[in-house]
């Protein structure tokens, strides 16, 4: 594995650990591409023209690492789907506090700044890590 790979296999040592057991529930490849896909379809809203509209992601570091890791899992007439889902602009949270920071900073940063936990590099606390944080910043009620 690359690098970036294996350090991701590492920060979610846990999650990985759960997969193995027994008791986690496990889809085939072609399962889990029809299922992030119809979530996707499943959240795209109408435009004012009655079209829907594409999927922005957000996430940190989602255009570099995320997108990039979901097209290589996916295969075939799938990837044509998710690209048409799948808006080209992303939003990296971090831009979102760059009036604070003066620079693109890290989830860690920004959990401190909002008196959040240490981020635990696990892909589901850090999407909520993720989601707290816009809303902070825009002032929507995180409760």
């Amino acid at each position: 594995f690359p690098s970036h790979d294996t350090h991701a296999m590492g920060m979610n040592a846990e999650l990985l650990k759960k997969m193995m057991s027994k008791d986690f529930k496990t889809y085939t490849p072609a399962e889990a591409t029809t299922k992030l896909l119809n979530f996707l379809e499943s959240v795209r809203e109408l435009n004012d023209k009655g079209n829907k509209r594409k999927v922005v992601l957000a996430g940190k570091n989602v255009a570099s690492f995320d997108i990039p890791k979901l097209r290589n899992f996916l295969t075939g007439e799938s990837i044509n789907t998710f690209d048409n889902i799948i808006h080209y602009k992303t939003l990296d949270v971090g831009s979102l506090y760059f009036d604070v920071f003066k620079e693109n900073v890290s989830l860690s940063e920004i959990n401190k700044l909002t008196n959040r936990a240490a981020v635990s590099h696990n892909a589901l606390d850090d999407a909520f890590d993720v989601v707290y944080a816009v809303r902070h910043k825009l002032g929507v009620n995180n409760e």
